[in-house]
């Protein structure tokens, strides 16, 4: 017996549901000629007749019924694996990175659009937590890339190291500092609000007690992007950091370096020791750190 595409079958069904042999040839996209010579060929396969003629149009016959059902069982089978060989292939070109709240998002969210440039068939999702968070989601097989600001415990493999530093950000017309492109020292910060992430606190707190003072610091969270906001509408200077070749995305601001030593940060890109990531997501990787 020689088999037959399914899409014969699914021309067969159109037959049964239109009752009409033109009707069926305009819903399936095909001459009515060629359509009669499918369902033909399939009466010869299983030497019986799969319909009758009546008044009203053509009639399942009861070997046409059985075979009606068989039919639209196959063809739902042939639809169930092309979805789900469609979904397989996409997750193969999905990577999942999880960002700390307490690096400079922009910063890699930045380096994630020139990679997808250059590769639009990827798809990056991206979760973003406390660097505890994003651990256990990379613990957890959730996500395959992580990027924290702390160094993880010895079951994870650190991939990339990326070194931060102090930027202090206020809007153009803050009166708290002039900018004149050179570095401010720590000294410089006395008296002046400032703002920052939860985890630089007690760094900035130590640097400036040994200089002999505190700092006055309104405001802490623990995402760079609501301290900047909070720099950019004039309420304080805020400090963060200066990742690689690119600054945060930032436009009618005053950015000045901040020559501080102890307030320079390290951004690293983990993967898991002990499951490894797919060859897909470990060349992302790769690309990725590539990327200045």
């Amino acid at each position: 017996m020689i088999a037959m595409k399914t899409d014969v079958y699914r021309n067969f069904i159109a037959v049964a549901e239109c009752g009409k042999m033109g009707e069926a040839a305009a819903k399936v996209c095909i001459t009515q000629p060629a359509l009669s010579q499918q369902i033909k060929s399939l009466e010869t396969m299983y030497d019986a007749r799969l319909f009758h003629r009546n008044p009203k149009g053509l009639v399942l016959t009861m070997a046409g019924k059985i075979l009606y059902n068989r039919a639209k069982i196959l063809c739902e089978i042939e639809d169930e694996a092309r979805y789900e060989v469609s979904r397989a292939s996409e997750e193969c070109s999905a990577v999942n990175i999880g960002i700390s709240s307490g690096v400079v998002s922009s910063y890699w969210m930045h380096k994630l659009a020139q990679l997808h440039a250059s590769n639009s068939n990827v798809r990056f999702n991206v979760h973003e937590d406390q660097s505890d968070g994003i651990l256990n989601l990379l613990q957890e097989s959730v996500i395959d890339i992580g990027i924290v600001d702390k160094h993880p415990p010895a079951s994870f493999r650190i991939v990339n190291v990326t070194n931060g530093k102090p930027l202090l950000v206020s809007s153009l017309g803050s009166p708290w500092i002039e900018h004149d492109g050179h570095a401010l020292a720590i000294a410089d910060l006395q008296g002046v609000p400032l703002c920052t992430t939860k985890g630089c606190l007690d760094r900035l707190v130590e640097a400036c007690r040994n200089e002999g003072f505190l700092p006055n610091v309104l405001f802490t969270c623990t995402s760079w992007h609501v301290v900047v906001e909070w720099a950019l509408e004039g309420k304080a200077v805020a400090l963060t950091q200066r990742q690689g070749s690119a600054d945060l995305d930032l436009h009618n601001a005053r950015c000045t370096p901040l020559d501080c030593p102890s307030l320079e940060s390290q951004t690293l890109v983990v993967t898991r020791k002990d499951a490894a990531a797919s060859p897909f997501a470990q060349q992302i990787v790769g690309r990725l750190c590539q990327i200045p």
